[in-house]
C-alpha cells in the first residue's frame, strides 16, 4: 500500500517508495492505493492504481458511464 503526496503537472499522483518517486496513473493526493509499476527507470517509476483503500476527499463520481472507455 502507497500514500500519494501530490500531483505532478500531469496529472499523475506522486508517492516516494523507498525514496524513489512514483508516479501513478489515476491516484489522487492523500489516497492510499495499491499500485502496478509497469516501467522501472534509474530515477522514478511509473505505476497504475490496482486498488484504493483510503479515498481522497477530490474524488467524484463521473456522470457519464462512459467515461472509463
Amino acid at each position: 500500500m502507497v500514500l500519494v503526496e501530490s500531483l505532478d503537472h500531469d496529472g499523475y499522483g506522486v508517492a516516494r517508495i523507498d525514496g524513489k518517486v512514483t508516479f501513478i496513473d489515476g491516484a489522487l493526493p492523500g489516497e492510499a492505493v495499491n499500485i502496478r509499476t509497469w516501467r522501472r527507470k534509474r530515477r522514478f517509476d511509473l505505476a497504475s492504481v490496482t486498488a484504493i483503500h483510503r479515498q481522497s476527499s477530490m474524488r467524484v463520481v463521473p456522470l457519464c458511464p462512459h467515461y472509463e472507455r
